[in-house]
């Protein structure tokens, strides 16, 4: 738009001079004299200081003609707009703000968001529900003055300079130049290496940028996810934030470890050295860790990854583990520390990024941990066994088959009977699962873990807490759709009006009231709720 701009001055600067000056305008040779380059006549004649237009004009094509001065006016603009207080006193692109908005119902509801445009009176915020950075209508338009500042969150020195109005080209060769800051060296924004990283148009991070990302800055990034999601600001009281901070802390604690571990391989590694693997009289033989000499591989490094991580390893199991891959029995430590790494990466992925290199808005990040928390923590706490917490986090936490799903251009009422039935089929998968059912532990007898699966069914039931507490973890109240926000009220008008319309099996429940003779009772004292969520169960072959 820059050059086409410049174009249009041209030819009306030339229309508004005489019909002698016509030829030398337009000519090759009297644009590059120096005469006219340097001319001070031309510019101050009593004719051109009449014409407004032209005096106008004339300033504003003056850059291009005077090559000169070309060269040194964009460095008094550039200073000039970084002190200019309309556009960057307080919010620039990057900057977390809020800002409220009326709901369909009537009522406001207050948002997060992170600016990516800047207009002469609006703010470009992003990112609608259900919308990622850069996707068509993903940007609330807000008035100004209707924004506050959060925090100020730069993504990089570079990124904020795109509030100056440019050119498409100006911007790429901006862009080009924006990854020589986090080459050198990566920073922190707001407590995050990821969100410091430049994001370009699309919402990917280059490969470079990322390849830059040690173990140890994903590992800190998690933690501090972690510590956000466990800010009250995001619960409706005080016992919801306790019970989730009890809930994530044995998370919490393996990522520290897992830095420990990182941070500790070189001594780990230099503390083996050449030594056998278990028995120096049989260098190819592999035994439990504490029949292995004292002075061998597998022994010192059981001794060093309990030390750090609180968790053994199954030494005797050490050559099915490299069998796997087919290396030799002395890449067994190597393997183990590959694993570690592969399975922080899984993590962190999945938390952070979709598709493969966009990343995700914190908001996004904050409500994938929050669904995969209690799998996280279950995985981790499911054995002693270090390999084991490993290789159940990278293969099963995130490829769970019961997922809660939000259409945010569908209704309330729609959104929640749809999820009713994907909340049957929840309670159901996970009532034999010792990290979900804590009746049960890994232990007890099969023959015994049905009972106890409905008694924890139809403990969920109980006046509806259970049920709504599941919603809730699963991200499923307080979601954004066509006709409002999804709440516990809703959840429970919904559930009463799916009842009246057959829609729901009086068999089980669901108004959260469990009478025998009038009397309430638990409901998992009443026979015909239990037999009733034995044959739904079996029905969907969840057992």
């Amino acid at each position: 738009m820059e050059g086409k701009f410049n174009e249009n001055l041209i030819v009306d600067d030339d229309s508004s001079s005489s019909s002698d000056e016509l030829p030398r305008e337009t000519s090759p040779k009297k644009q590059t004299s120096p005469k006219k380059q340097t001319s001070p006549k031309k510019q101050t004649s009593p004719k051109k200081q009449t014409s407004p237009k032209k005096l106008t004009k004339k300033k504003q094509t003056s850059p291009k003609k005077l090559t000169k001065k070309k060269q040194t006016s964009p460095k008094k603009l550039t200073k000039k707009k970084q002190t200019s207080p309309p556009l960057t006193v307080d919010i620039k692109i990057g900057s977390t703000v809020i800002f409220i908005r009326m709901l369909p119902s009537g009522k406001e509801k207050e948002y997060t968001g992170i600016v990516e445009k800047i207009a002469a009176k609006t703010y470009k915020i992003c990112c609608k529900p259900g919308k990622s950075s850069g996707e068509r209508d993903s940007l609330y338009m807000v008035n100004k003055e209707d924004v506050k500042l959060v925090l100020d969150k730069p993504i990089s020195p570079e990124r904020g300079a795109t509030l100056k109005p440019e050119s498409k080209k100006t911007k790429k060769k901006k862009s080009t130049h924006a990854t020589q800051p986090i080459q050198a060296e990566m920073i922190k924004a707001d407590g995050f290496y990821s969100y410091a990283m430049p994001k370009n148009d699309d919402n990917t991070v280059d490969n470079a940028h990322m390849n830059k990302l040690t173990v140890s800055m994903k590992c800190e990034d998690i933690l501090s996810l972690v510590a956000n999601t466990s800010d009250l600001k995001h619960f409706t009281n005080g016992i919801e934030q306790n019970n989730y901070r009890i809930l994530i802390d044995p998370f919490v604690v393996y990522m520290n470890r897992l830095i420990t571990l990182f941070k500790q391989i070189p001594i780990i590694r230099k503390s083996m050295g050449r030594l056998p693997m278990c028995y120096k009289h049989s260098p190819k033989k592999v035994d439990h860790c504490s029949r292995c000499d004292e002075n061998s591989v597998l022994r010192i490094f059981n001794r060093m990854i309990h030390g750090i991580t609180g968790k053994v390893i199954h030494c005797e199991l050490a050559q099915e583990v490299v069998n796997r891959v087919s290396q030799p029995i002395k890449m067994f430590p190597e393997i183990i520390f590959s694993m570690a790494e592969n399975t922080l990466d899984i993590i962190y992925s999945n938390l952070f990024t979709y598709e493969g290199n966009k990343l995700n808005t914190f908001e996004e990040s904050r409500l994938k941990l929050m669904l995969y928390s209690r799998p996280i923590v279950g995985a981790i706490t499911s054995g002693g066994c270090f390999e084991n917490s490993l290789r159940n986090l990278s293969e099963d936490v995130f490829t769970s088959n019961v997922i809660f799903e939000i259409d945010r251009d569908d209704t309330v009422v729609n959104n929640i009977s749809n999820n009713i039935n994907i909340l049957l089929h929840y309670l159901c998968k996970n009532s034999l699962d010792s990290n979900y059912n804590k009746n049960i532990k890994p232990w007890t007898p099969m023959e015994e873990r049905f009972g106890l699966g409905i008694d924890w069914i139809l403990d969920n039931f109980d006046n509806q807490k259970g049920l709504l507490n599941i919603l809730r973890e699963n991200n499923i109240i307080g979601r954004q759709c066509s006709d409002g926000i999804i709440t516990e009220e809703s959840v429970k008008e919904t559930i009463i009006w799916l009842l009246d319309l057959y829609a729901l099996s009086d068999d089980l429940p669901w108004s959260g009231e469990c009478k025998i003779d009038g009397v309430t009772k638990p409901c998992r004292d009443i026979d015909d709720y239990r037999i009733a969520i034995h044959n739904d169960c079996s029905q969907r072959n969840d057992w």
